[in-house]
């Protein structure tokens, strides 16, 4: 374990330390096999994961929202993290970012054009990371450039809510999309909605995505995880079976649909599904 003692300032004032390091997981007992290795990668059985730890509980009361974003910088081929702070009592909010390489950590801050408060996962697609946020009951949707290192936030159409603990960011065709209840939609009516980011206007839209078969075909709880490069969809069984998590894979121009099954420690009650992180094995 390689590990760095990182000091938190704020005002020229030091509010806590953060040890930021890095460890290998094993991924050898996990069986890989069920997915295409172009996405999973399989033949590398080890992963590097960069961990924190934060600082003692009595810093911690200065802010009342502490997150890290964590993206792939293409222009650089560099990793960044992004720490966000939002704090008590006048406090501004603040945003710092660090490129993930060997040496001292520093980090960097860039400036945020309005505040706002997380609702979902974040995602990184080509250089950005993205993050579905609300402020005064406005739907957000929040862009960090890591080439730039600068932040965009843009207004969803007001008829998209984001839901707390419900909606998710996905991939949707090369572009990030915001997700709701697509389990329940689809199970009633064949079709989900998502909110996705215009690739040419930058705007973020309300679009309906029909799933032609669902009903006849597909039983069970199942919600959309995004598409892969192929064009198919992806979606995963909200209810974990005894030792495995099972994946459903949708073809849009042939309307077929194909099940794997991904191996998973038994006692576990719920796992998150990445797709085409092929550069993350490479941290």
């Amino acid at each position: 374990m390689h590990r760095t003692q990182v000091h938190v300032t704020f005002n020229g004032e030091r509010v806590g330390d953060w040890r930021v390091g890095t460890r290998t997981v094993d991924l050898t007992p996990y069986d890989l096999s069920g997915l295409n290795g172009e996405y999973l990668m399989a033949p590398r059985k080890c992963l590097t994961v960069l961990e924190f730890e934060p600082e003692p509980p009595q810093t911690r009361k200065r802010f009342n929202h502490r997150g890290f974003l964590f993206g792939f910088d293409e222009q650089s081929k560099a990793f960044k993290v992004i720490k966000t702070e939002a704090g008590d009592h006048n406090l501004p909010w603040r945003h710092e970012i660090f490129t993930v390489q060997p040496g001292e950590v520093i980090w960097r801050q860039i400036d945020c054009p309005r505040p706002y408060t997380p609702i979902t996962n974040s995602l990184s697609i080509e250089g950005n990371v993205y993050l579905g946020a609300v402020h005064n009951k406005t739907c957000l949707a929040v862009t960090v450039n890591l080439t730039t290192e600068s932040i965009l936030i843009t207004e969803l159409p007001t008829a998209f809510l984001l839901k707390l603990g419900i909606t998710k960011l996905r991939s949707y065709n090369g572009q990030p999309c915001l997700v709701s209840d697509s389990a329940h939609e689809l199970a009633t009516t064949g079709k989900f909605k998502i909110c996705v980011k215009d690739k040419d206007s930058g705007l973020w839209g309300e679009r309906e995505v029909e799933v032609k078969g669902w009903r006849e075909k597909v039983t069970g709880s199942y919600s959309f995880e995004g598409t892969i490069p192929s064009g198919e969809l992806v979606f995963a069984k909200k209810k974990l079976e005894t030792g495995f998590q099972m994946l459903l894979y949708y073809d849009p121009r042939m309307e077929t649909f194909n099940e794997y099954q991904i191996q998973t420690e038994e006692d576990y009650d719920s796992a998150e599904i990445f797709l085409n992180h092929k550069p993350s094995i490479y941290i």
